[in-house]
């Protein structure tokens, strides 16, 4: 202990200073921290207040700059007033609502036929079609009307139109708006707004879905108009089944197979055809709407071949199907930004085709999924009360636009949509459209010499933004249209006249179908500025053709190679014609000179239209037109060529065929036989694109969007 303390003490004596001097260190270290850390939140503080009164005074700087006449025209509290000849009349507005396959179409449409003049606002180019062709077939002149087309009828006084095309300037007897519950939607809610608001018909009929009624009735409260509601039940009943489609046996004649996705749709039906003996029509939303009519037409008839649908939820509306069980492959969907659950509404429209009143099936329709975990989803999706809709769909108009670049020209389009679609005061049961693609659209076009009007209308142009050729093809149009003043519709890439034999050929030919529409929606608008309207209609026939001979030519392709593994399991060889025995025998086929045809007409309208330009004196091709040729043959040449990607091992189908191919059996080997074995007409509709017949067969049983 002695020696402890000793040391202690001589230890304090000889360190003790330094300890002294650190900790004072320390202390005065500590001091200016805390002294530079009062200063700092001091800075911050005073950096705050600035910051609050700068923002402040923003905030006030833009207000005084919203004068009076900008807040005038973002008051859109009242859009009624917007249309002074449907307020000068007090229409007579008939709600009929009710579930799908209620006849409450049916019932509007009767009335339309019986009056003097009349129109009828579809959803969809293909229900606008439909009717008009209905019309005319029953001895009532209809003229029909599409963003992309107008066909007169002789001494029409009725039209059949798209919703966005309504004529709001034309007094008439009756107009009927089907599908009235999108004027909810995001996108195009402010088209259904437009023609409840401005249709001066004396009689105003409306079908839809029964959770629009107090949204209808807050609306035509405010315009004055006398409102009747009548109320539907469906005609035929439907059934939830818990009869689970597992397999392709449990497969059968007029079941309707929906998917939510191209490639899903493509997978289904490859799958469904190379293991079973039915044959598939398809349907979906990038299909043309020929070519979904046709779809339709052969679905329907008993004796096509044709007896299992694989579609979207592109058949939710506008289609009339002879539909058995509806069969839900998945309850979720991809709707543009995120994976989610069907909503209630989109499940009852999609299962509601099922059982059509007047078709086959009308006893009853039955739904039921491919996976026992989505059954519960599906039977409380069916079942209860919906929530009603609250909001309709407005949009800023050009006249709005103009405006609001007049009073402040340094906004522009971009700008001025911005303002509109942000800050517009409106009632509470109204909200703006979603603007979002339109903007985008007009930032691309920012830099181009155009005027505002014309800016304004590329902006609204039927331009898929997620599309490339559509963008590149818009862009084209544009600038051509800027240096020239004419454009041409060779200035995109063309589709070359043969019929597709792989699913990614499809879908280029279905974007070029977009191309062409977006020109004939220009050539209606700007037909100076855009004057081969015959020519631009043309190759939209050929490539809806050759879009309908590919799916043909796909389900051919699975029913040979489902053929010969027949004749394969029984030990005989695997010839064309023991193949062509067995498999299913297709009635409505398209003729194997169908794509042919509709490209010699395509010829025949070039020659017209260079013929024209001679007599103008305009070259009969300018320069950027024979460059895009040239650049699109080529492209289409290596899109044909290019190699399909391999599929991956270990696939998850949607349907499991009960008794699996043995292993030893490779696609490979199949294809070869396909290829050999393929016969003369085959090859006559559908000649393959590449120099090998190999590679053509092996793009459709592996196509690279797997």
């Amino acid at each position: 202990r002695s020696f402890v303390r000793s040391f202690v003490r001589s230890f304090t004596r000889r360190y003790r200073g330094s300890l002294a001097s650190r900790a004072a260190s320390l202390a005065s270290l500590a001091s200016r921290a805390a002294s530079a850390a009062s200063s700092a939140a001091a800075r911050a503080r005073s950096a705050g207040d600035a910051g609050a009164k700068d923002a402040r005074g923003g905030a006030r700087r833009a207000r005084a700059s919203m004068t009076p006449e900008i807040q005038r025209l973002l008051d859109m509290r009242d859009p009624a007033a917007a249309y002074p000849l449907a307020r000068s009349m007090r229409r007579e507005i008939t709600l009929h609502v009710g579930p799908t396959n209620s006849g409450k179409t049916y019932a509007a449409m009767q009335r339309l036929k019986r009056a003097g003049s009349g129109v009828y606002c579809a959803p969809l180019r293909l229900l606008a079609w439909e009717i008009s062709e209905n019309m005319n077939r029953e001895g009532v002149p209809c003229t029909l009307v599409t963003g992309q087309e107008r066909r007169v009828a002789p001494n029409a006084s009725h039209d059949s139109c798209t919703v966005e095309m309504s004529d709001l300037s034309k007094v008439m007897d009756c107009a009927v708006i089907d599908e009235i519950q999108l004027l909810s939607d995001p996108l195009r809610g402010y088209a259904y707004t437009r023609a409840l608001l401005g249709l001066p018909a004396l009689e105003l009929h409306l079908c839809g879905d029964p959770r629009v009624v107090p949204l209808v009735r807050r609306i035509v409260k405010s315009t004055g108009d006398l409102l009747v509601v009548k109320e539907y039940d469906r005609l035929s009943p439907l059934e939830v089944s818990r009869d689970i489609v597992k397999s392709v046996k449990d497969v059968r004649k007029g079941d309707a197979f929906v998917a939510f996705s191209r490639s899903a749709v493509y997978d289904l039906k490859r799958e469904l055809e190379q293991k079973s003996p039915h044959r598939a029509c398809v349907i979906y939303g990038g299909l043309p709407p020929e070519t979904r009519s046709r779809q339709a037409e052969l679905f329907n008839k008993p004796d096509s071949g044709y007896d299992v649908l694989i579609a979207s939820d592109a058949i939710g509306m506008g289609l009339n199907l002879n539909i058995k069980r509806v069969i839900f492959t998945t309850m979720s969907k991809f709707d543009g930004s995120e994976m989610r659950k069907l909503a209630g509404p989109e499940t009852r429209q999609i299962a509601g085709r099922a059982g059509r009143y007047g078709l086959n099936y009308a006893d009853m329709g039955i739904v039921t999924t491919t996976k026992k975990a989505d059954y519960d989803l599906l039977a409380a999706a069916l079942e209860g009360e919906l929530e009603p809709l609250t909001q309709a769909g407005l949009a800023p108009s050009l006249e709005q636009v103009e405006e609001y670049c007049e009073l402040r020209p340094e906004a522009g389009l971009v700008g001025a949509l911005q303002a509109l679609s942000d800050s517009a005061k409106l009632a509470p049961h109204f909200r703006m459209r979603d603007m979002e693609e339109s903007i985008a659209v007009a930032k691309l076009l920012e830099k181009l010499p155009l005027t505002l009007a014309d800016h304004f209308l590329f902006s609204i142009a039927p331009v898929d933004i997620r599309d490339s050729m559509v963008v590149n093809a818009m862009m084209k149009f544009a600038r051509v249209f800027c240096t020239h003043g004419r454009a041409g519709v060779r200035l995109i890439s063309l589709p070359p006249a043969r019929t597709p034999t792989a699913p990614h050929e499809l879908q280029k030919l279905e974007s070029a179908h977009k191309c062409l529409d977006l020109y004939l929606w220009l050539a209606r608008r700007l037909p100076n500025a855009f004057p081969e309207e015959n020519l631009a209609d043309a190759y939209r026939t050929a490539t809806a053709t050759a879009i309908s001979a590919g799916l043909q030519y796909l389900s051919l392709l699975s029913q040979k190679r489902l053929a010969r593994a027949k004749q394969r399991r029984r030990g005989f060889s695997a010839t064309t014609e023991t193949a062509d025995s067995l498999a299913t025998p297709v009635v409505d086929a398209l003729h194997p000179s169908a794509v042919h045809d509709a490209f010699t007409a395509v010829l025949r309208a070039t020659k017209d239209v260079e013929d024209e330009r001679e007599r103008a004196g305009l070259a009969r091709i300018d320069a950027a037109e024979r460059k895009a040729a040239s650049s699109a043959e080529s492209a289409w040449t290596r899109n044909a060529q290019r190699k399909p990607a391999q599929r991956k091992p270990g696939k998850v189908h949607i349907l499991r065929d009960t008794k699996p191919s043995p292993k030893k059996t490779t696609k490979l080997s199949t294809t070869k036989s396909i290829a050999r074995d393929a016969s003369s007409a085959e090859r006559a509709e559908s000649p393959p694109p590449s120099p090998s017949p190999r590679r053509a067969a092996a793009s459709h049983l592996k196509p690279s969007w797997l």
